[in-house]
């Protein structure tokens, strides 16, 4: 809806004065245009910039124009209203290719503005992360996107194992349990007596006591090994 196409990349001009390729492709639009507003269309979206000529005619209709979307955001909107792209300018525009909104608002947070699109539809959800410098927004943003792989992790295999110390409470109570049952064999084989085996995994075992001392934010150090097991939930 810029005012040039692709489509008409084939044409030539034959013209004794200088002919702009929005002098053809901008009346097409238009035609498009004048169909989606007599249609009820509240809410145009585009991947581009809209022409100021098209974006004013919509705003004279009390049409709603979201232009440079860029291909990302573009496709959340699609998610969003259920709406098809409309990657032509030549075909009819159907009622199926419509998407469905119940509510647009315009927010503004923090000084920058937002449109905030509520669909009956979707389960599409938008979280406004803002901090006030660029490095605590990014510090952020990484902690979501971590908790937003966990919750996807949990629903895919809903077991977890709880943080905060509690994975080296684990690793100590396995490790305790396979140093009891190193053989002979399996020491003889690393040449090393049984006596400096024990000193050296005692001493692992210890430092991992350690850390999961220092990890431990909800004063349970003195937790047993055994609340430490997997946790299912339904």
């Amino acid at each position: 809806m810029s005012g040039d196409s692709d489509e008409f990349m084939d044409i030539q001009y034959v013209s004794s004065m200088a002919t702009k390729s929005s002098d053809v492709v901008l009346p097409k639009i238009v035609s498009v245009v004048e169909d989606l507003v007599q249609q009820d269309v509240g809410l145009v979206a585009c991947q581009k910039v809209i022409h100021p000529t098209v974006k004013k005619y919509l705003r004279e209709c009390d049409v709603l124009t979201i232009d440079r979307l860029s291909v990302s955001h573009i496709d959340a909107v699609q998610k969003c209203t259920g709406a098809k792209k409309l990657s032509t300018f030549h075909s009819q525009v159907s009622d199926d290719d419509f998407g469905y909104l119940s509510d647009v608002t315009h927010k503004v947070l923090f000084g920058k503005s937002f449109i905030h699109m509520l669909s009956p539809s979707t389960n599409v959800v938008t979280l406004v992360i803002c901090n006030h410098n660029e490095s605590s927004v990014d510090e952020l943003k990484n902690v979501c996107e971590n908790a937003h792989v966990v919750l996807r992790n949990i629903l895919v295999n809903p077991v977890v194992l709880r943080g905060g110390g509690e994975i080296e409470r684990e690793l100590v109570r396995y490790l305790r349990e396979q140093i009891d049952t190193v053989s002979c064999s399996v020491l003889e084989s690393l040449g090393i007596y049984r006596s400096h085996f024990l000193i050296g995994a005692n001493a692992f075992v210890e430092c991992l006591q350690i850390i999961a001392g220092k990890l431990d934010i909800s004063n349970a150090s003195g937790m047993e090994a055994d609340r430490s097991q997997h946790e299912t939930h339904k």
